[in-house]
């Protein structure tokens, strides 16, 4: 299989490529932008909204598939924003889901391709006083190349 590292960090590449989303991730004062897109577990020192991370969920691997290494990939993305509103996030999640959702999506990444399909996104929910989060989810076969 594909390691997870490699896939976070591919994905994570494809959204930082995407003008519309890195766009609505940039602040009033004009930072932000596609800096702040990146995989769930970073821990920097300076966390700024609205940020998208990249969490994968799971990768098990299709014996059937023979020794072609072929797994199931899950992997869900994070929108967190600030305001008095959930609407950033939902929009910004929109973005992000409609960008890798296809009938399939095709998507290439360091030495592998899929297939991508969303499995669901979630609406906004509030997790502090001002501070929402949305998911979209998403699933598909991971080939290596």
């Amino acid at each position: 299989m594909i390691s997870n590292d490699v896939l976070k960090a591919d994905l994570v590449a494809a959204l930082k490529g995407h003008a519309t989303l890195t766009d609505l991730l940039v602040r009033q004062d004009g930072e932000g932008g596609a800096e702040n897109v990146k995989e769930s577990q970073y821990a920097g020192t300076v966390f700024t909204y609205p940020a998208v991370r990249v969490r994968i969920n799971r990768q098990i691997f299709i014996p059937e598939r023979g020794p072609c290494d072929h797994a199931r990939l899950s992997f869900s993305i994070r929108v967190l924003t600030e305001g008095a509103s959930s609407q950033e996030c939902d929009q910004i999640a929109g973005v992000v889901n409609n960008f890798l959702h296809g009938n399939p999506r095709f998507l290439q990444g360091n030495g592998w391709s899929t297939n991508l399909r969303s499995s669901g996104l979630e609406a906004a929910i509030r997790t502090g006083e001002k501070a929402w989060m949305a998911v979209a989810n998403f699933e598909g076969t991971v080939y290596p190349a």
